[in-house]
């Protein structure tokens, strides 16, 4: 059996803070090639998953390369952690709460949607939105991958939480809501955060995570009605500035007000709690009386982000670089995770 460093060299990473990218020992595209059918949940061990590539995470980049690799008629299971697909995009066709707005040099996205058949709407010059919000793509785009039998193609509620090694294959655990489920693979693909990697039962002591360099980032996005503001109040689009150590960015779509304001978690000043984000707002952003506008708390999104600036050892780096937020990528950006999938799958395939 192969030691746990050799494990790791066996993993290619590609990594954004969102993502995770693992291939391995990938056979050939005539041996994977062939379309998924009926037979084969009827008559296979539904935990062998020899002649499958098994993609683990069910934001953009897994549901992109499960699109990917069905275009190739190579066959796929993905497993989510959550009850949802989407990952950072999260909508509900009226208010976006996760990523929403793309670059027009998003070549490999711009592709993808076309593909899909979705209408776009301009933003600005250089951005743009989907007309009908984003639910009506990820609602697409796991349409199109799923099979004749879509819940065992897609699998929601499985989270990873072992991963080993033996001489032919991977074995892969699950936490389910009802008992763990234990599958393998020869070919394994991770589109994980970097951080849920450290989470993972075989993987944990071969990577660092070196908190003491992390960098541990807040963002805070608040979205409220252009007419919650007073009529006197106007807004600038794409407004932006830096103060008290906050990034703050202010666009208005469709007559939706976007606030993001982001920085480093010891250097940020801006508060949490709903009331005081009134104030902040208010004299801060919008330089109006405190109580010119209002927000809802169901619609005030919180969460934190951690870049980490070195995550291996330099003697168990994998035979792939890693990247990662704050390093070889310094913006977490969708087009960078496409096209880390487009060239591990062309690579190996």
């Amino acid at each position: 059996m192969p030691n746990r460093r050799q494990f790791i060299k066996n993993l290619s990473l590609f990594s954004t803070g969102t993502v995770c990218l693992s291939m391995a020992a990938l056979t050939s595209a005539a041996a994977l090639s062939g379309c998924t059918t009926i037979d084969e949940y009827l008559i296979t061990n539904p935990s062998d998953l020899s002649d499958h590539v098994i993609i683990v995470g069910g934001g953009i980049t897994g549901l992109y390369a499960a699109y990917q690799l069905k275009k190739r008629k190579i066959p796929f299971r993905l497993f989510e952690a959550s009850n949802r697909l989407g990952g950072q995009i999260l909508s509900d066709n009226v208010y976006e709460f996760g990523a929403f707005e793309f670059l027009n040099t998003d070549k490999n996205f711009l592709a993808l949607v076309k593909d899909l058949n979705l209408k776009t709407e301009k933003t600005d010059s250089k951005s743009w939105i989907f007309k009908n919000g984003t639910a009506d793509f990820i609602t697409l785009l796991s349409d199109r991958i799923s099979g004749v039998l879509p819940n065992q193609q897609i699998k929601l509620n499985h989270r990873l939480i072992y991963m080993g090694q033996n001489p032919k294959d991977f074995k892969l655990t699950f936490a389910t809501e009802k008992s763990d489920k234990t599958y393998t693979a020869k070919n394994v693909l991770l589109a994980l955060p970097a951080k849920n990697l450290f989470n993972v039962n075989g993987l944990e002591s071969e990577i660092e995570t070196q908190k003491n360099t992390s960098i541990q980032k807040k963002q805070i996005r608040i979205i409220f009605s252009q007419q919650k503001m007073l009529s006197k109040f106007g807004i600038v689009k794409n407004k932006f500035f830096v103060k008290s150590g906050v990034n703050c960015t202010v666009k208005v779509i469709k007559g939706l007000i976007y606030v993001t304001l982001s920085g480093d978690e010891k250097l940020a000043h801006f508060p949490n709690e709903i009331e005081l984000i009134h104030i902040w707002l208010a004299e801060n952003v919008f330089d109006v009386p405190a109580g010119s506008f209002s927000t809802d708390p169901e619609y005030v999104y919180i969460w934190t982000t951690s870049a980490t600036p070195e995550i291996l050892n330099s003697a168990q780096r994998p035979r792939r670089h890693l990247i990662s937020e704050g390093c070889t990528v310094p913006i977490a950006r969708i087009e960078n995770l496409l096209l880390a999938v487009n060239q591990q799958i062309d690579q190996f395939l």
